[in-house]
């Protein structure tokens, strides 16, 4: 809050603000998406869990219908809450491996 005036994260209305870029005139826009992807095969524990998830499903299905990057690097495949910080070397590890996956593409950005 901010005087009388509430604000919230602009990744709750738009988590890869694409669009905006591109009316500012930028070119080239290699954007990550680390919403997790992956099915979950196990029902979320309690109820933050439960909420994290929603949520998770909610952006992939706005990323569907937002202005794509030129290259979308998505390096979380697997079902890891938000709330799992335990999974920081694995959540690493998947970064490196996107972009390894898509570095051919990524080099024709490269100057």
């Amino acid at each position: 809050k901010i005087d009388d005036d509430f604000f919230v994260d602009g990744g709750v209305f738009q988590n890869l603000p694409v669009a905006p870029l591109k009316s500012f005139g930028v070119s080239t826009i290699i954007g990550v998406d680390v919403i997790p992807d992956g099915e979950v095969t196990d029902m979320p524990k309690n109820v933050p869990l439960i909420v994290d998830r929603a949520l998770d499903l909610m952006l992939i299905e706005q990323r569907k219908r937002m202005v794509q990057p030129d290259v979308l690097l998505q390096p979380v495949g697997a079902p890891i809450s938000s709330f799992d910080i335990k999974s920081y070397d694995v959540l690493v590890e998947y970064g490196y491996q996107s972009v390894l996956s898509l570095s051919s593409k990524l080099k024709q950005f490269v100057s």
